[in-house]
């Protein structure tokens, strides 16, 4: 199962959206990545769905939520999917520009990722 979900950099609920994911991303097995609609791959998604609002979840091709999910409403979404086993997480990576928050933000996370692993 695919999740992708479409946010902005200027999208202040689009940070409360990825947490809600995140967390469950670590809990089923599932392929989440996060697309910026400012890039082009988000902008392929936005305009093959037609979607005007951010956060906004597609699930497996479709769009399935408009806003921040619940965690029960992202649950329920994503119910299909088996749990994830413990040592499988993997993350997916994102093509942002470099001015971008969630660029700086993630480089900032890539660093500290090893420190915590130790």
């Amino acid at each position: 199962m695919k999740v992708q979900l479409l946010v902005s950099e200027w999208c202040v609920p689009c940070r409360a959206a990825e947490d809600v994911w995140r967390e469950l991303a670590g809990r089923k097995a599932i392929a989440f990545e996060v697309l910026d609609v400012g890039q082009p791959e988000g902008r392929t998604v936005v305009s093959t769905l037609g979607v005007r609002t951010v956060p906004s979840t597609v699930i497996d091709g479709t769009l399935r939520h408009i806003g921040v999910p619940t965690r029960g409403e992202a649950m329920e979404l994503v119910a299909a999917a088996p749990e994830r086993a413990a040592d499988s997480l993997h993350y997916v990576g994102l093509t942002l520009e470099t001015t971008s928050a969630w660029a700086a933000f993630a480089l900032f996370a890539a660093r500290l990722w090893p420190l915590l692993r130790s």
